[in-house]
C-alpha cells in the first residue's frame, strides 16, 4: 500500500513540475508568432510608403509583389510565404475601412492557449486569453 502511495505521489509531483514547462513553451510560441506578425506589419508600412500611403488589399497582401517587401524586412521570414511559423497556415490580413489601419492575425490562436493573437496598427500586438 505504501508503494502505491509513493508511486501516485511521484506521478502527481512530476505532472506538477511539467506544467511550467508547458507554459514556457506557449510563451516561446507566442514570441515567434509576434515576431512574424511584426515583420509583416513592417512590410505593410513599407508597401504603404511606396504606394502613396495606401495599404495593400487582401489580394495584394498574398501576392508576390508584397513578398518582396517582406524580404526587405526579414529574408528568413519571407521563406515562410506569409504563413504562421508554427501552424503553416496563412496569417489573416484585413485592411480596415479607415484605410489607415489594418489587422494581421494568427489563423489558429487556440492552439497556443489564446483566444486571439493579432496586430493592429493602432494598437500593436494584442493577445487575449480565453475565459476559463
Amino acid at each position: 500500500m505504501k508503494k502505491y502511495f509513493v508511486f501516485i505521489f511521484m506521478l502527481i509531483l512530476m505532472a506538477y513540475v511539467s506544467l511550467p514547462a508547458r507554459s514556457s513553451g506557449n510563451e516561446e510560441n507566442l514570441r515567434r508568432i509576434s515576431k512574424s506578425i511584426k515583420t509583416l506589419s513592417l512590410a505593410v508600412e513599407l508597401w504603404a510608403n511606396a504606394h502613396q500611403g495606401i495599404y495593400p488589399t487582401s489580394y495584394q497582401f498574398y501576392g508576390d509583389e508584397f513578398l518582396r517587401y517582406v524580404k526587405k524586412v526579414d529574408p528568413e521570414e519571407a521563406k515562410n510565404r506569409l504563413c504562421c511559423p508554427l501552424s503553416g497556415r496563412y496569417f489573416n490580413y484585413a485592411r480596415l475601412q479607415k484605410k489607415k489601419d489594418y489587422i494581421i492575425s494568427c489563423p489558429t490562436p487556440y492552439n497556443y492557449g489564446m483566444k486571439t493573437i493579432y496586430y493592429q496598427r493602432s494598437r500593436g500586438v494584442v493577445t487575449e486569453e480565453p475565459l476559463k
